[in-house]
């Protein structure tokens, strides 16, 4: 960061410097006639008048443009560089700050490709703050019941994360379709794979109001049974 912020600022003082300048001879000065006041020179005069120039400066008896050159690409290559050291020191994928992107269109599966490096480190960020985001929930609601006599009841909350990368609907409505077919997974597993973001209860009941709603389930044995020996 600290050899960024000097690149950057080497870049700044490049453009700072690199200011078109004009140079003039001292006698296209206009001198003050107060004492000490200094020489100043009209940069919108057109016309001027003539001059009485040694010989031997005739040469130099004009006006010069001076415009240094600004080291841009040398400036924007190094910054670039560091930039990209340090997002992939931080265990992010460049492409997620918008660098090194190809500029198409992308569907989710290759956003994922792409972004594994950024995935692996927010997913490493979010089961860390999850715990203590929970742990300060519960605070404030223990504070609200203890302190300030509210009528609530202190609980841990649930903490979830968005996933930044979701999946397209069609393409987990494709995989689900493909799994069942296969026979591969029970509907607790499907349900699973359609929301990964639900807990355990939240899964149990829409598998079971799934096969409420499907009549599926352990059918009763019409005989009623076999009698006790």
């Amino acid at each position: 960061m600290a050899a960024l912020d000097e690149a950057w600022s080497s870049w700044m003082r490049d453009i700072r410097l690199g200011k078109a300048r004009i140079t003039v001879p001292d006698q296209f000065l206009d001198r003050s006639p107060t004492r000490g006041a200094g020489a100043s020179f009209d940069l919108d005069r057109e016309v001027f008048s003539p001059l009485n120039v040694e010989p031997q400066a005739m040469g130099n008896a004009g006006i010069s443009l001076l415009q240094p050159d600004i080291r841009f690409e040398a400036h924007r290559v190094t910054t670039e560089q560091l930039a990209l050291t340090i997002f992939r020191s931080a265990g992010y994928d460049p492409q997620s700050f918008g660098m090194a992107g190809d500029g198409g269109v992308a569907t989710a599966t290759e956003v994922r490709a792409k972004d594994a490096r950024s995935n692996r480190t927010t997913g490493r960020k979010q089961r860390r703050w999850s715990q203590a985001l929970g742990d300060v929930g519960y605070l404030l609601l223990l504070i609200e019941a203890e302190v300030f006599r509210r009528d609530v009841e202190p609980m841990r909350p649930t903490v979830t994360f968005v996933d930044p990368t979701e999946v397209d609907i069609r393409e987990r409505a494709s995989t689900l379709n493909l799994v069942n077919l296969a026979q591969a997974a029970s509907i607790k597993e499907r349900v699973r794979i359609l929301h990964p973001e639900w807990d355990e209860p939240q899964i149990i009941a829409e598998a079971d109001a799934i096969k409420l709603e499907l009549n599926i389930g352990e059918v009763p044995d019409p005989t009623g049974g076999f009698p006790p020996r």
